[in-house]
């Protein structure tokens, strides 16, 4: 019957405990949400919440990029890396469909 509360509160305690903030912030969310009765926003978090966290954290992964911080010369140096050279150089290819693509040719002659 509240075993559902018990089992967050747990979960909000033990994540306060062990300074996890990540946990302890979406234990409090889900458990805010519980309690309040906002069934459909939980039922919508528990189907999309994984679809708006990708969001959220590719969004946060392009930053960089649209600060500036990453230019287009420090991803092609990526490919001047032992990985980099490794994963396009392959043969057979780590990844086959980059095999004759004229793009992965075009970096490697501007290397």
């Amino acid at each position: 019957m509240y075993i559902e509360y018990i089992t967050l509160g747990a979960v909000l305690l033990l994540s306060y405990i062990g300074h996890n903030m990540t946990v302890f912030y979406a234990a409090a969310i889900v458990l805010g949400l519980k309690i309040l009765g906002l069934t459909t926003a939980l039922n919508a978090l528990g189907s999309q919440g994984l679809n708006w966290g990708i969001i959220i954290l590719t969004a946060a992964i392009l930053v960089p990029i649209a600060n500036g911080t990453i230019t287009i010369q420090t991803m092609l140096d990526a490919f001047r890396t032992h990985a980099g050279r490794f994963l396009f150089s392959q043969t057979p290819p780590v990844f086959p469909q980059f095999a004759n693509n004229p793009v992965k040719n075009m970096i490697f002659d501007a290397l």
